[in-house]
Order: C-alpha cells, then sequence, then structure tokens
C-alpha cells in the first residue's frame, strides 16, 4: 500500500498554507491593482471615445456656422451689389439730368446772346445807315437812286 510519509504531509500541509498567504496577501492585493488599473484604462477609454464624440459634434457645429456664414457673407455681397447698382444707377441718372439741364441752359445762353448780337447788329447798322443820311442831307446831294437800290 501506500505508504504516507509524514514529511509529504507538512510538505502538503505547508504547501498548502503559503498558498492561503500568498493567495490573502499577495494574489489578492495584486488582483486588486490590476481590477484598478483595469478600470483606471478603462476610464481612459471611456473619457477619450467621449472626448471624440464631444471633438465630432464641435466640428460638426463649426462645419454648419461656416456653411451658415458663407450663405450669410453671399447675401451679404449680394446685397451690397444691388445696393451699389442702384447708387450707380440713381447717380448716372442725375449725371444724365445735370448734363442735360446744362445742355438746356447753355443753348438759352446762346440764343440768348444771338438774339443779342443781332439787336446791336441791327442797331449798329441802323446807327451807320442814319450817319448815313445825317451826313448826305449836310453835304445837301439830292437823295437818288445809287448803287444800292432806291429809297423808300
Amino acid at each position: 500500500m501506500l505508504k504516507v510519509d509524514i514529511n509529504l504531509v507538512f510538505t502538503v500541509i505547508n504547501v498548502i498554507v503559503l498558498y492561503l498567504i500568498l493567495r490573502k496577501f499577495l494574489f489578492k492585493p495584486f488582483n486588486n491593482m490590476l481590477a484598478k488599473r483595469k478600470k483606471l484604462i478603462q476610464d481612459d477609454f471611456d473619457t477619450a471615445a467621449a472626448a471624440k464624440t464631444s471633438a465630432e459634434d464641435m466640428k460638426t457645429q463649426y462645419e454648419k456656422q461656416l456653411q451658415q456664414i458663407q450663405i450669410e457673407r453671399e447675401q451679404i455681397l449680394s446685397d451690397a451689389k444691388k445696393q451699389a447698382d442702384q447708387v450707380y444707377q440713381k447717380r448716372m441718372a442725375e449725371a444724365k439730368a445735370d448734363a442735360k439741364a446744362l445742355a438746356e441752359k447753355t443753348r438759352r445762353q446762346l440764343e440768348e446772346e444771338r438774339r443779342q448780337t443781332e439787336r446791336e447788329l441791327q442797331d449798329a447798322v441802323a446807327d451807320l445807315a442814319m450817319k448815313a443820311t445825317k451826313k448826305a442831307l449836310e453835304s445837301g446831294a439830292p437823295l437818288s437812286e445809287g448803287r444800292y437800290g432806291t429809297l423808300r
């Protein structure tokens, strides 16, 4: 039969006691430390995932805001172009009206100057005719048809 030696029994008991002591003072704290480390790593992964999700949300919001800003910019530019065109059209109309008024004023002034010159010429011709008639009467020469035709 099997002979059990007392040393073998003590060795087995020692191994069991050693296992229980190691389990209590080494394995349990080591497992607790590993569990804490695992939890810490998992928390870091969760935080990183949340930060990634938050960053993606912020990126989406940023892109939407950028698109909105582009739309507003285009609208502002369009409005500014329309307003500038209206101002241009208004100024052109005013300039045309001013030019037309100036041309009309100049035409009237020229017409008036022409009439004034005609009157002055008529007055000068009448004055010369009077002087010529006066000289002819003073010289005593008879009034007759001259080289210019008959006097009436």
